[in-house]
């Protein structure tokens, strides 16, 4: 499972213990237990090549105007880069553990908090990494210093036969009234009011969403018409190069055509993207090849006699398409359309995965923060409810009313 939820599913009782080293915080302790087995500190990583982080000779160095610092969202450092680096630009990123390495890689971060004990393994692997704390290899960092344990939901453990003794006194006084909240008789209580108390927060990635799906949706239509002209029009030598491209599309998941955008290209063509732009990107790409073959499917769905007619009469090829062919295939292309609509406005949410605040992400940020998942992502399945079911019924109504213009 992936960080941010680990706390959530212990709270809602889907799994009894997470043997994962999770940093015990005040907002944990409210729904679930540790058993602390270790402690930890932090390094902060960048490349040697970047001035910005060669030229700090501390940790205290990096905390200026002009370094930027990526984090893990969600991660047990994210309260601590706040409260260490006021001074520095933040930039929060999430999908997998290794994102702020890749921000760090793709030079869009100049460093990045990690975990003292596997960067050993990567200040190995990565050789043009250097680190900060430099002493013994950041391995007698005091950054961060904190204990490290398991979670345990305390009621599943009394109800599974896990001892107390482990946890200790503060376990044992904890017990009962975690018992009381979890017994199996208990119905599950629903609180929405977190709903209410990060209303700005998820109305500004609602706003997000929208936006990036009117503007993906635009581009998307956009390109693909042209790439259907160049498909049934274009020249000889160029339809194998085009018929590649939208079969290559077709054939590799939106999921990965995102996280390549954001993630390799900078490293590949040099070229750094914010999340918004990156996402846009590829979406474009990958939708685009969709709306190609919806564009020509229409367009060869006008019979060809209509077309051997107009050049009869004297029509240039242009006209015959502009006055003849499209006014009738747009009609037909309508209901895919608004399918390929409702395609894009799902796809916003795996921009997640690149820290595109949109809802998805909002939606994941709050119920890490608030430990209540279950009403956070069904306000999110309702909002994307509401924004999906008007398009296709308002797409499938308009097609009603001029499906008779396309019919020949």
């Amino acid at each position: 499972m992936s960080h941010e939820t680990k706390v959530p599913v212990l709270a809602s009782n889907q799994v009894d213990i997470s043997i994962t080293p999770l940093a015990e915080t005040a907002e944990r302790l409210k729904v679930v237990d540790f058993i602390i087995y270790s402690n930890t500190s932090v390094c902060m990583f960048g490349l040697s090549s970047n001035p910005k982080f060669t030229a700090a000779k501390s940790v205290d160095d990096l905390n200026k105007p002009g370094v930027t610092i990526a984090y893990y969202t969600g991660g047990g450092e994210e309260g601590w880069v706040k409260e260490r680096f006021p001074k520095a630009h933040l930039r929060g990123v999430a999908g997998s553990g290794v994102a702020p390495v890749e921000e760090v890689m793709a030079k869009r971060a100049d460093a990045a908090p990690i975990n003292r004990v596997p960067w050993v393994a990567m200040g190995r692997k990565l050789k043009q990494l250097a680190v900060l704390p430099k002493d013994n290899n950041c391995q007698n960092s005091n950054e961060k210093a904190a204990p490290v344990g398991m979670a345990i939901d305390m009621a599943a453990r009394r109800r599974n036969g896990i001892g107390a003794q482990a946890q200790g006194e503060r376990g044992a006084r904890r017990q009962d009234d975690e018992i009381k909240r979890a017994s199996p008789g208990r119905h599950m209580e629903f609180d929405f009011s977190v709903i209410g108390d990060h209303a700005r927060f998820l109305a500004y990635g609602i706003a997000i969403t929208i936006a990036l799906s009117v503007v993906s949706g635009l581009t998307s239509i956009v390109s693909g018409f042209g790439v259907a002209m160049l498909r049934l029009y274009g020249p000889r030598w160029l339809k194998p190069v085009v018929v590649l491209y939208i079969d290559s599309m077709r054939a590799i998941p939106v999921l990965v055509v995102i996280v390549w955008t954001f993630f390799a290209l900078p490293i590949v063509a040099g070229l750094t993207m914010p999340p918004f732009a990156a996402a846009l990107l590829a979406l474009t790409i990958h939708l685009a090849a969709y709306a190609a073959e919806i564009v020509r499917a229409g367009i060869e769905s006008v019979r060809p006699g209509q077309t051997r007619a107009a050049l009869t009469l004297g029509m240039s090829r242009r006209q015959v398409l502009r006055r003849i062919i499209l006014p009738q295939a747009i009609v037909r292309m309508l209901p895919a359309f608004g399918s390929l609509l409702s395609i894009t406005i799902k796809d916003t949410a795996i921009a997640s995965v690149i820290a595109v605040p949109e809802l998805m992400r909002q939606s994941e940020t709050v119920a890490g923060q608030s430990f209540q998942p279950i009403e956070v992502y069904t306000f999110a399945m309702l909002v994307y409810f509401l924004l999906l079911f008007p398009v296709t019924r308002g797409v499938d109504r308009f097609y009603r009313s001029v499906a008779h213009l396309g019919r020949s």
